[in-house]
């Protein structure tokens, strides 16, 4: 049996972020189908939105999952999405505003998973527009 998508909440915050990107429906799409085993990746999604992938890698296993974003109502309405999805134990929300550098407890994360550990990167649709 297939497990269902998370449940997403749109429209809620300013700019970019309220709306659910069809990027990120193709690059979950395809990571599903390319990755069988979700556990063993530690994610951080750079302007998470409504956390459409955040929130789906979580609830398919990622072993941890750091969405990040930086308008407060955003931030708030992904933090109800988590409970929503239950996946409070392997995903958490950091607000991240780009132009005063990366937060502490991002770079706690990455020096934690070392460089000694193999990273890959993926990006999608990332825009820093401005009201």
């Amino acid at each position: 049996r297939s497990m269902a998508d998370a449940v997403v909440r749109e429209g809620k915050g300013n700019g970019t972020g309220r709306e659910t990107w069809p990027a990120s429906l193709v690059l979950f799409q395809y990571l599903k189908r390319t990755i069988k085993d979700f556990s063993r990746y530690v994610v951080v999604e750079v302007g998470a939105g409504t956390g459409y992938l955040s929130l789906n890698l979580a609830k398919h296993g990622a072993k941890k999952v750091v969405a990040t974003d930086h308008d407060s109502a955003i931030l708030k309405n992904l933090r109800q999405s988590v409970h929503i999805n239950k996946v409070q134990k392997n995903m958490r929300v950091y607000k991240w505003d780009w132009n005063l550098g990366m937060p502490s407890v991002l770079t706690d994360l990455l020096s934690s998973h070392g460089p000694k550990k193999k990273k890959k990167g993926l990006g999608r649709g990332i825009s820093n527009a401005h009201d």
